[in-house]
C-alpha cells in the first residue's frame, strides 16, 4: 500500500511524519486483503435544510399556534458512513446525527449484504435504524421531495435499537420480505425494562 506525498508545510519532523504513515500501512495491511481492499469507500459530510415559509398574516383571526412567516432551519445534520468489500459480502456502517435544536443520534448501525444466485440479495442490518414500515421512513431525508414528512409517518415506529434483515427472493427479486426485533422503546433508550 502507498500512499501519496502531498504533505503541507511541516509540522512536526519529517521522521515523525514518515513513521505515521509506516504505521497507518502496516494497519491497513494487517486488518484487510487486498481483495477488500478493492471496493471500498467512505463519506463524511452533512447535510442542511433551510426552509421558507409563508403564512398569511391576518390579526383579525384567532389562531391557537399562529405560523409565523420567515426561515427555519428544520433539519442540520452530521454524517458519516463507509462500505468495504470482504469475502464477497459488503459491509456498511452509517452513523448520523442531528445538530438542530441540539444534539441527537441518530443512526448508529452496521450492516452485511450479498448477492444471491437469480437475482436474489439478503442484508443483516444491526444497530438503531429505520423500522422498515414506508418508503419515506427508510429513504435519507435528502432524498425525499419535500421538507416536511407526510402525516402518516407520525404512527411508525420510527428509529429503534435492534436487528433486521431483508430477502430479495431469488427467482422473484420483485418480492422483498423484511423482519426484525426491535427494542420498542424510542430512539436513544437501551434499557429495555419489559
Amino acid at each position: 500500500v502507498s500512499f501519496p506525498d502531498c504533505t503541507p508545510a511541516p509540522v512536526a519532523d519529517d521522521h515523525t511524519m514518515t513513521n505515521a504513515r509506516r504505521a497507518l500501512a502496516l494497519l491497513v495491511c494487517c486488518c484487510c486483503s487486498n481483495a477488500a481492499l478493492a471496493d471500498h469507500d467512505l463519506y463524511i459530510g452533512g447535510m442542511a435544510q433551510p426552509q421558507l415559509r409563508w403564512e398569511q398574516q391576518d390579526p383579525s383571526v384567532t389562531v391557537t399556534n399562529p405560523q409565523n412567516s420567515g426561515f427555519a432551519l428544520p433539519r442540520a445534520r452530521l454524517i458519516a458512513a463507509g462500505g468495504i468489500r470482504g469475502y464477497s459480502i459488503y459491509w456498511e456502517a452509517r452513523v448520523e446525527a442531528d445538530m438542530v435544536p441540539s444534539f441527537q443520534l441518530l443512526d448508529a448501525w452496521v450492516s452485511g449484504s450479498a448477492d444471491l444466485p437469480h437475482g436474489g440479495h439478503w442484508r443483516l442490518t444491526a444497530g438503531q435504524h429505520f423500522a422498515p414500515f414506508s418508503r419515506q421512513t427508510i429513504l435519507p431525508a435528502n432524498t425525499l421531495q419535500m421538507v416536511d414528512y407526510a402525516q402518516l409517518t407520525t404512527l411508525t415506529p420510527g428509529r429503534q435499537l435492534g436487528f433486521s434483515g431483508t430477502l430479495e427472493v431469488p427467482y422473484a427479486p420483485w418480492l422483498q420480505l423484511s423482519a426484525g426485533l426491535y427494542n420498542g422503546k424510542g430512539i436513544n433508550i437501551v434499557e429495555n425494562l419489559d
